[in-house]
Formats: structure tokens, C-alpha cells, sequence
């Protein structure tokens, strides 16, 4: 079931990571899993916040912690698809799905749970586009490992807007509308 946050107190309810209790063990990390949590329903509109979402702020604090620390890659991972299941606020998922390709492309989730988000996107590429540029966002980034910094302003606005730019080796710029509506 999807936890969508409609008061203060509730939020409380997260006190500790969804994913790894190794993260319990460790009060920053733990700390940091809960504050991605804030930042990923803050995001997709399932608990009130004064951060505009055209600012890198909230994608900033999923992002970077994770990169910094390898153990919250997989937190990171694990509450996107958890609040993408059974997600019926269209808004809402819209934008879960935006930061699951942001995601994708900042970097890998561990071998011990490639197989099982690489299900879920398989489960979901027929109904939702996103989905199948995750599993090939997801690929690179488990080649080349994860990158050095969170998404840029303009990577954000293109996903909010539904058009990302791919750029290929000749040097030309294809612009895709990732919105799957005409």
C-alpha cells in the first residue's frame, strides 16, 4: 500500500528506513533515509510543501545523499517503487516517475536488487514510457557506475516538462517528448 501523508503526524510514522536495516544501524544514514522520504512525497505532491518543484531543491535532497553514501542508493530505489505501486493520484505518479528517471540516470541500485527493479520496470513499460528509458537509463548507469553530482536544473525541467534532449556522437541534439500523448 502507498502512504500518501495528508497531516504532520503521520509523517512521524517514518522513523526508520524502508530497506535496509543496516541503515538502522547507522543514525546519520537513518536520518538522511528519512529525510529522502520527506523529499520524495514533498515532490510528488503527497504532503504539503513551500519548495517550488522547478527548483532543484527536493530532487537535490533525494540525490545527493545517495550519491555521497552507496548504502542509500537502495533506500532511494525501494521508496520510489514503493510509493509508484498501486500509485491512483495521476499527478503523483507522474512525478514519481519523473524522479525514478532521475534516478535511473544518477546512479545503479546494488546487484542484490537489480533483478527485482528491473522487474517492476519491465512490469510497468507497456503502460507507462517512462519505464522502458528507466531500464535503459538503469543499464548505463550500472555500466558506468554512478555520477558525480545530483541532476542539473535543466535535467529537471526537462523531465517536468516531458521533453528530454539525447545527445548523440555526430553532435546533434533529438529532442523526445517523453509525455506518450501525441
Amino acid at each position: 500500500m502507498r502512504t500518501v501523508l495528508t497531516d504532520c503526524s503521520v509523517l512521524s510514522a517514518l522513523s526508520h528506513p524502508l530497506f535496509l536495516v543496516q541503515l538502522s544501524e547507522h543514525e546519520e544514514l537513518s536520518s538522511k533515509g528519512v529525510h529522502i522520504f520527506q523529499a520524495i512525497m514533498k515532490y510528488m505532491g503527497d504532503y504539503p510543501s513551500k519548495k517550488a518543484r522547478i527548483s532543484t531543491d527536493l530532487t537535490d535532497t533525494v540525490f545527493e545523499p545517495a550519491l555521497a553514501h552507496e548504502m542509500l542508493r537502495d533506500e532511494v530505489y525501494v521508496q520510489l517503487i514503493k510509493q509508484l505501486t498501486d500509485n491512483k493520484t495521476r499527478i503523483s505518479e507522474e512525478r514519481g516517475w519523473e524522479l525514478l528517471w532521475l534516478c535511473t540516470g544518477c546512479f545503479p541500485c546494488s546487484t542484490l536488487l537489480q533483478k527485482e527493479v528491473a522487474a517492476f520496470l519491465r512490469s510497468k513499460a507497456g503502460r507507462q514510457q517512462l519505464a522502458t528509458e528507466c531500464q535503459g537509463r538503469l543499464a548505463k548507469s550500472i555500466r558506468n557506475g554512478a555520477r558525480k553530482y545530483p541532476p542539473h536544473l535543466v535535467e529537471v525541467e526537462a523531465i517536468q516538462n516531458k521533453k528530454v534532449c539525447l545527445s548523440c556522437c555526430l553532435g546533434l541534439v533529438i529532442h523526445v517528448d517523453c509525455s506518450g500523448r501525441g
